[in-house]
């Protein structure tokens, strides 16, 4: 239910429904899959190219798409998703693996995500995390099954952890405090991933370049030591 809170206008879930959407506008050949958690992850939806189908179900996302009627799900489960988001993962595909991080709270259940943490690390899977967050002092007003209104103050963010979770996965941890905050967030993400893109294309054309230079020189030398050797017959 954090979520709800408007210190992100209308409230944070709506903004980041808005901005993830506009980042997958910029994809062009990236297979993206969506995992929702709350005290426990769910695949949303697989990996695919399909991205109005994506957009789709993003903009369909509420609060009542997990149900939060079992007590086990109203915690924040980050080890199990990033588990769950690694397991997605084809693991004959031999492109890069990148797994994009929001939460607005802490870890509270499950997995410990330094645990998870190793996972990502032994296998390579570069992960950006995302804390979404307006202001220090923000409540939500939280109306139980009998209709009686509540207002809870929201707190509790492990920053420590995102940071460790980011920086050990070669990359890098945000905070967003606003929706143009987290708009700037993914913009710097689609930047970074576009360079490595690049980056990753020059070193591949020149490890095919390096077998036939090698073999030219080679070829080259034999040229010379062939002439010269005649020459010397000659004289």
């Amino acid at each position: 239910y954090s979520m709800i809170a408007e210190d992100l206008k209308p409230n944070r879930l709506e903004v980041a429904k808005d901005v993830i959407s506009s980042f997958i506008d910029s994809l062009e050949t990236d297979r993206v899959w969506l995992v929702l958690f709350s005290g426990k992850p769910f695949t949303s939806v697989p990996l695919t190219f399909d991205y109005d189908f994506l957009r789709e179900f993003i903009a369909n996302i509420s609060m009542k798409t997990i149900d939060r009627r079992y007590g086990d799900l109203w915690w924040t489960a980050i080890g199990d998703a990033l588990v769950l988001a690694y397991d997605g993962f084809d693991a004959e595909d031999e492109r890069e693996k990148v797994i994009i991080l929001i939460t607005d709270w802490e870890a509270n259940a499950w997995i410990d995500p330094i645990t998870a943490l190793k996972l990502l690390k032994e296998n390579n899977i570069r992960t950006y995390t995302i804390w979404v967050w307006g202001t220090e002092d923000t409540f939500i007003e939280y109306v139980d099954s009998f209709g009686f209104k509540e207002k809870i103050a929201v707190w509790g963010i492990d920053e420590d952890t995102l940071i460790k979770i980011a920086t050990e996965t070669g990359w890098k941890y945000f905070n967003a405090s606003s929706k143009q905050a987290l708009e700037g967030i993914f913009s710097s993400i689609a930047e970074l991933e576009q360079q490595e893109i690049e980056y990753a294309t020059i070193e591949k054309r020149e490890d095919a370049y390096e077998p036939f230079l090698y073999m030219l020189i080679f070829l080259f030398l034999l040229f010379i030591g062939l002439v010269y050797h005649k020459d010397i017959n000659i004289w």
